[in-house]
């Protein structure tokens, strides 16, 4: 099969309002092995893919995407079963981000070779963009808050009069821990 134009080529499945349209991909032991169908018997409106005989990505009508489900309650979903690894990002280069943004500005974290980061204060336009590291862990387990470089279990970094406590909040009372910072001084 052959389309061609010079400027759009299209190829419709046209069926009821209430069909199953599909294109379906197989062998001579099972002639639904694959397929590509778009779904309208419910209502649902779908787009799922088949391989090796169950669906493995489903799209529904407000464009959530279920990978290995077809329950969506986020616009990306994933169901790993058993295997507990639903996400891998992977980079060529020393880092690998996810970005996280909405209108107001942007958070990134981020795996920097055995590292784990979390960059804030992002623009909003571009997700990451302008972020700085705010916290790290590195891969010995040392903890840096306004550091890049631990050499503590936990270390915190202050440019000014800072304060930091562990406080009760429902009366606001101090528990276990209080350090209070100004200048040079340490109480």
């Amino acid at each position: 099969l052959i389309v061609e134009d010079d400027d759009n080529a299209e190829i419709s499945l046209l069926g009821g309002s209430s069909s199953l349209l599909a294109i379906n991909f197989g062998h001579s032991g099972n002639a639904d092995d694959g397929m590509i169908t778009y779904n309208t018997t419910d209502g649902s409106e779908a787009m799922q893919f088949t391989t090796h005989g169950a669906i493995k990505v489903t799209i529904d009508k407000d464009g959530k995407t279920g990978f290995n489900t077809e329950v969506m309650d986020a616009f990306v979903n994933i169901n790993s079963g058993a295997d507990n690894s639903g996400l891998h990002v992977e980079s060529t280069d020393g880092h690998a981000n996810i970005s996280l943004a909405d209108n107001a500005g942007s958070v990134v974290l981020v795996g920097s070779g055995a590292d784990f980061m979390v960059e804030t204060g992002g623009s909003a336009s571009t997700a990451g963009s302008s972020a700085s590291e705010k916290f790290r862990i590195k891969s010995d387990g040392k903890i840096g808050i306004n550091t890049d470089s631990p050499t503590h279990m936990i270390d915190i970094s202050f440019a000014d009069t800072t304060a930091v406590n562990a406080a009760n909040l429902d009366n606001n009372t101090v528990n276990g821990i209080s350090v209070n910072v100004t200048g040079n001084d340490t109480n």
